[in-house]
């Protein structure tokens, strides 16, 4: 008898936890705040061993960085000329990936990347 109180004890927390609980979180690429983005401009390049400037802009909502091929890049976010990713250096992106930067967060400046083989990369801008 005792065994089965606690089963159903366990259970009701269990269920409890389940319904109660659970906070759902939707991934977004635009700014809370502001009406949803939309994608103004979209630049595919090919990333080698030599940091590559893929985008430079003064304005967006965030930017939606896509990787194909079997080799992951190095990624820097900033209008310094000096902030070049290397094999130590940067923001790894793993291979075939689509990831979205708030602009909140990895601004709107200058994107450089680096891939230790020859990576096509996609990256889209949303205003």
């Amino acid at each position: 008898m005792t065994h089965i109180k606690t089963a159903g004890l366990f259970s009701a927390v269990i269920l409890a936890a389940f319904f109660f609980g659970g906070t759902t979180f939707f991934a977004r690429a635009d700014d809370a705040n502001t009406l949803p983005a939309t994608i103004a401009t979209t630049t595919t390049d090919t990333v080698t061993s030599t940091a590559t400037r893929i985008v430079a802009t003064s304005t967006c909502s965030a930017r939606i960085i896509s990787t194909s091929g079997t080799s992951g890049i190095m990624l820097t976010f900033s209008d310094i000329e000096g902030k070049v990713p290397s094999a130590t250096a940067g923001h790894w992106q793993a291979a075939s990936t689509t990831i979205a930067y708030d602009a909140s967060q990895y601004g709107c400046g200058a994107v450089r990347a680096y891939a230790g083989a020859s990576t096509l990369v996609t990256i889209s801008e949303a205003r």
